[in-house]
């Protein structure tokens, strides 16, 4: 009764910027089990990274469990992601690449 009067509706929507249904052609195209493609919004590199971070710690937030191992290369968008992770489980996280020393990046 209370969808029929319009006091209460249903909406499944996609958080954030991802774009599902580019993201569905990538994995149609490419035979992939997942893809996020992300939508790039005015703003420069810095908020596209952002963009990139917030989703892919999302993802990773879904998906890693405490038997994965976890790779990460040094990238700004690495970082990023890094600083938008509120949770993962306990799981091992190695380093693929060497640093690269930049005076703004801690």
């Amino acid at each position: 009764m209370a969808r029929a009067s319009g006091l209460v509706s249903i909406r499944i929507e996609i958080p954030g910027a991802v774009n599902s249904e580019l993201s569905d052609l990538l994995i149609a195209r490419y035979g992939l089990k997942r893809a996020l493609a992300v939508d790039a919004l005015p703003g420069g590199d810095t908020v596209l990274r952002n963009r990139l971070g917030e989703t892919a710690a999302r993802l990773l937030e879904e998906v890693v469990t405490a038997d994965d191992v976890v790779g990460i290369g040094w990238a700004r968008s690495a970082i990023s992601v890094a600083e938008h992770v509120k949770s993962l489980p306990p799981c091992r996280i190695v380093q693929l690449t060497g640093a690269l020393s930049r005076p703004d990046m801690d």
